[in-house]
């Protein structure tokens, strides 16, 4: 719980309006000879008058409280006083002081009550001694003392307080500003992320369709071609590297398996250059289809194929050859008669 100045001017008020009714009864019922109980009564109606209007926030209540009680004790107990040593009841007034006011209510406070004991020493024939005087002085001066302290440690507290709210401030923009750029951050990193993920998923469709290009070309550039229920025409067209010629094998025993051929026309008429891979390719491709019971013509040989053919020394023992696809199909349908 958090106790503050009006929380404690409020309580002390109370304590004094209760302790006020108190003593005026105690006074009355004793029949104290030095106090009046009527005086008190009324010193304690004006503590709960000037509390109820402290309570309802009107502000000047606390110093007219302190004057009010500093007034009536001087006037009330002065005679007393001169003639004994200080009373207890004159740190009243300077104690409220100390709780109500500020370091200078608390000086005039206590300054007031020693004018006043003063100015009736002419009228009294005093006993206080000088050092009661000193020591009453020592006691108000030692409050207003503890009263600066005090307000230099409020202020101190409030500044640290006012230092942590603007910290605290400062802390609540910087994470309110670090959340908005992380949430940025974030709706970039989706947006790249569901970018990527759409390129990728471009890529992935478009590798696909390359693929089918790629299979749609590969089965474009060895045509199987059936001329007759066992006889099949694979013409070539354009350059035979080692991947092309390895598909060309597969579709070239493919074709004599599912169509159960028993010859193949290999036409390389439309191949630009045969050179020893070529040659050494198309020859592997001959050897399979003749492991497999096909009888296989090669046609459109040119010069330079053979002397290609003969000067690395493959073996073309068996394989029939002719110049064009013509002559080559008109031997096969010699061969039907």
């Amino acid at each position: 719980m958090r106790i503050t100045q009006r929380t404690s001017i409020l309580g002390f008020l109370i304590l004094m309006s209760i302790g006020g009714f108190i003593v005026a009864a105690v006074q009355y019922i004793t029949n104290d000879p030095f106090n009046n109980p009527l005086v008190t009564l009324g010193e304690a109606l004006v503590i709960t008058i000037l509390l109820v209007a402290y309570w309802r926030g009107w502000e000047p209540a606390r110093y007219i409280v302190v004057a009010v009680m500093t007034i009536m004790f001087i006037l009330t107990q002065t005679e007393f006083a001169l003639t004994n040593h200080l009373h207890l009841e004159l740190m009243l007034p300077p104690v409220m002081a100390l709780v109500f006011l500020p370091p200078l209510g608390i000086a005039l406070t206590g300054l007031s009550i020693v004018l006043g004991l003063l100015l009736g020493s002419f009228w009294v024939d005093s006993q206080l001694s000088p050092i009661d005087f000193i020591l009453y002085s020592v006691l108000i001066g030692g409050m207003v003392i503890a009263r600066m302290v005090l307000e230099n440690a409020l202020k101190t507290s409030q500044e640290a307080r006012m230092q942590a709210e603007h910290a605290a401030k400062a802390l609540e923009a910087a994470n309110a500003q670090l959340e908005t750029q992380v949430q940025q951050r974030t709706l970039q990193l989706q947006k790249r992320t569901d970018e990527q993920a759409e390129l990728v998923a471009e890529q992935a469709k478009l590798l696909q369709e390359l693929e089918l290009q790629q299979s749609t070309i590969r089965s474009l550039s060895v045509p199987v071609i059936p001329v007759s229920s066992n006889t099949v025409v694979l013409p070539l067209v354009g350059t035979l590297d080692s991947e092309r010629l390895n598909y060309l094998q597969q579709e070239a025993l493919k074709a004599l398996q599912e169509r159960s051929a028993r010859r193949m026309v290999l036409d390389i008429t439309g191949v630009p250059v045969v050179d020893t891979i070529v040659a050494k390719g198309i020859l592997a491709v001959v050897q399979a289809a003749r492991l497999l019971g096909a009888d296989v013509m090669l046609v459109g040989i040119r010069p330079e194929v053979a002397q290609t053919i003969v000067g690395h020394g493959m073996d073309l023992e068996g394989l029939r050859t002719y110049r064009d696809l013509a002559g080559a199909l008109e031997q096969i349908r010699a061969f039907a008669v």
